[in-house]
């Protein structure tokens, strides 16, 4: 007899000999769920092929978890119905250990009902008794152990799970920093401040709380680009759900900028433009596999944008007709159809900022409809997704034997209800070694080349995308013989932002020669390369010729002023065509490794805004870590890769980078519960500050220590002041935002705008 079966029948022979259970206080069931989660799904889904066993969506560990505990009373209403969490982490060394006890979130009581409402259970809080376990706590084997209580104590009753949280993994992003000179919408020249590290915090804060990832994000920058036209216009007939033309521009020079950086396997690359910057149809673009690029702020497009990068379709509500849409996102009935899709999310979920719930009707972030959340759908989709860096969990202490068999030992079985553990296969690959390589990048619109560079170059393989009909990348010696040849593969583009209208969705492919998106050739680097030819059915459509001039540094130099790194440099022989990659490194020895440089930006041959040669760049000195350094300039104009003399610099340090990423600045709360206040801190080498370093306040009172903490309101409705503050060494920086708490969690009339 299986474990969950045994379980099961010992639990039912054991109130059935109980009769004051039977009509009693009891516990009903236990749910643990961290964004969404399976719980008596067969209660309101009608499709038993979208359903999930209870709890069985996994927990990641470090993500803080939100656990309802739901009672019942056969002899009515009971209110005042309380009790407890207790926490052990289990071990099959040293047995269960208790961690912590916890007591329920404000109001602390709710009701027990003989039959409630399964809708109106789930859908609010009230409802249950619920506990939030913080995230420190979330990982390995843990046992869940409820036990509540009348408000007279005479009636009692508790039930337990065990749940595992093995698997950790994180939003790693590698943010660019866009900045603009340029035009605005009525046509005057404007100059608009590249974004910073705790701009890309709070942005991310949305993604950070929906995605299977814990709850500190990990983002790095790499330099910046500076950007000269609006982002405005919609996209081509032809390219359905795509991006506006200016999007794919930008989203040309990033994906350059992604492959000069290594093409990490392990994060995901995004550009964060100012919020100022003028825009059109789209307020963000994203590539399947590639990068992703938003505005300051706009949470939900980084969500949305990440998604594509992460390889998710557009979910099917509210889309342009011919949208290449995910075929297979389900239809989650009774909130969707096959005939009237509104990409239902399916189940309830959470968001833990704020403990406000998601009812299944809510369409999906991937589509375009409002107040997206995520559900089973896409969040199983990103377990193991090798860009959001999973690793499992080993448990301390002494191990198993090797030809110890785990069944024989019953606490390492997961008895049912309780997570699904996870296929370790889904792991799908980790992040390749930097190799010599030929990168033939283009920028495809309506079947046309719009942009085409070459980089020749240490890095590693970008993701791939679908192969373009009848289109091949050659690499013919100087002698005109052909020595190796690739299929030049697409990653179509996406934009969110855009209300594009409805229709019959799916199975959209574009016609053959209309392709549009960015375009990709990789080949192993060689010595002998005397042209490289795009060709569709043997015609040839570009080529590039070694050039006999070959490009020559006659200086380079870089300084510090202010909070930018100016470098400059001279060169000779370089042809219009040539780009510039920055890039610096700690390493100060000469077997200096490939892995050991960063990038710090890319620069077009020509100065789009001067018309002139380029000869200069200016990068934020926050993508460097403090003291020496090395920077280096390195000429690619498509047949030729020239690197610079290394210029040496020492940059200072600086104080920590602070974010707030709840409460966001005018948000809304309850003023009957506590204010989650979550932040983050990074060191000005990159580096995750550790939670003594961090301290808040709230209203000009100490409210605790951490990054995530839980302040008091006392009740007081209006306006609130939350302060991060982190001290270090070489001293304090503070992050702050005012926010409102009102009783019903709504604005007041008198706030709307």
């Amino acid at each position: 007899m299986s474990d969950p079966l045994k379980l099961t029948l010992e639990q039912f022979f054991k109130d059935a000999l109980d009769i004051y259970k039977i009509f009693g206080l009891r516990v009903d069931g236990i749910e643990i769920t961290q964004s969404t989660q399976y719980y008596h799904a067969s209660d309101h889904l009608t499709d038993a092929a979208v359903r999930g066993p209870d709890n069985s969506i996994p927990l990641i560990a470090g993500k803080s978890a939100l656990v309802r505990v739901y009672v019942r009373n056969r002899a009515g209403p009971l209110s005042g119905v309380t009790g407890t969490l207790k926490i052990e982490r289990l071990s099959w060394r040293a047995g269960p250990t208790v961690v912590k006890t916890l007591m329920p979130l404000p109001p602390g009581t709710t009701t027990a009902e003989a039959d409630p409402d399964y809708a109106g259970e789930r859908g609010s809080l009230d409802a249950s008794l619920n506990f939030r376990i913080p995230a420190a706590l979330v990982g390995y084997r843990l046992r869940l152990t409820a036990q509540v209580r009348s408000a007279d104590g005479a009636d009692t009753d508790e039930m337990s799970i065990d749940v595992t949280a093995g698997l950790r993994q994180t939003l790693r992003v590698r943010g660019i920093a866009i900045s603009y000179r340029g035009p605005d919408a009525a046509g005057n020249d404007i100059t608009l401040a590249r974004p910073t590290l705790a701009d890309f915090a709070r942005t991310a804060a949305t993604a950070v709380a929906m995605f299977p990832v814990e709850d500190q994000p990990d983002i790095t920058l790499t330099g910046d680009f500076n950007w000269f036209a609006p982002l405005s216009g919609a996209p081509d007939a032809k390219d359905p759900g795509g991006c506006a033309p200016s999007w794919n521009a930008l989203l040309y020079w990033l994906n350059l900028l992604k492959s000069a950086d290594g093409n990490r396997t392990d994060r995901i690359y995004y550009g964060l433009a100012p919020a100022a910057i003028p825009i059109g149809f789209n307020s963000g673009c994203g590539g399947q596999g590639g990068v992703g690029a938003g505005l300051v702020g706009d949470a939900p497009a980084f969500a949305h944008e990440c998604g594509h990068v992460l390889g998710f379709g557009h979910a099917p509500c509210n889309l342009t007709p011919g949208d290449p849409n995910d075929p297979n996102y389900p239809a989650y009935r009774p909130y969707d159809t096959p005939a009237a899709r509104m990409a239902s999310i399916g189940e309830y979920g959470v968001d833990l900022r704020n403990n406000a719930i998601a009812v299944p009707a809510v369409s999906d972030f991937m589509s375009y409809c409002g107040s997206p959340w995520i559900g089973p759908y896409h969040y199983r989709a990103l377990i193991g997704h090798a860009l959001l860096d999973p690793r499992h969990l080993t448990e301390p202490g002494p191990k198993l034997p090797d030809w110890v068999d785990d069944q024989f030992f019953p606490e390492l079985d997961l008895p049912r209800p309780g997570p699904i553990e996870f296929d370790r296969p889904r792991i799908l690959y980790r992040m390749s070694k930097v190799q010599p390589l030929i990168l033939v990048t283009g920028l495809l619109r309506g079947g046309r080349f719009e942009q085409l560079s070459v980089l020749r170059l240490p890095t590693r393989p970008g993701p791939v995308g679908t192969v373009v009909p009848g289109v091949a990348v050659e690499v013919r010696d100087r002698q005109g013989v052909l020595v190796d040849r690739a299929r030049l593969r697409r990653a179509p583009l996406f934009a969110s932002g855009c209300g594009c209208g409805s229709g019959e969705h799916g199975g959209y492919d574009p016609e053959p020669g209309f392709e549009s998106g960015l375009v990709e050739a990789v080949l192993p680097d060689r010595d002998d390369i005397g042209e490289i030819r795009i060709v569709r059915d043997d015609a040839v459509l570009w080529s590039r010729l070694a050039d006999e001039q070959i490009p020559v540094f006659e200086t380079v130099s870089a300084s510090v002023e202010g909070d930018e790194l100016l470098i400059r440099w001279v060169v000779r022989g370089a042809s219009p065509q040539t780009h510039y990659i920055l890039r610096w490194s700690r390493a100060r020895t000469e077997d200096r490794r490939a892995e050991d440089w960063e990038t710090l930006t890319i620069v077009p041959g020509t100065d789009p805004a001067r018309g002139a040669p380029a000869s200069e760049a200016r990068v934020a000195v926050a993508a460097l870590r403090p003291g020496q350094a090395l920077v280096e300039v390195v000429a690619v104009d498509g047949l030729h890769t020239v690197v610079s003399s290394p210029a040496d610099v020492t940059i200072p340090d600086r104080p920590p980078a602070v974010a707030i990423l709840w409460p966001r600045e005018g948000s809304v709360v309850l003023n009957s519960e506590p204010v989650r206040l979550w932040g983050m801190a990074a060191s000005s080498s990159g580096e995750r500050l550790p939670d003594d370093l961090l301290s808040w306040t709230l209203d000009g009172h100490p409210a605790g220590q951490g990054s995530t903490v839980e302040g008091e309101l006392g009740g007081w409705e209006g306006e609130h002041r939350a302060t991060l503050t982190v001290r270090t060494e070489t001293g304090s920086v503070e992050a702050s935002v005012t926010f409102l708490a009102t009783c019903s969690g709504d604005r007041p009339r008198r706030y709307l705008r």
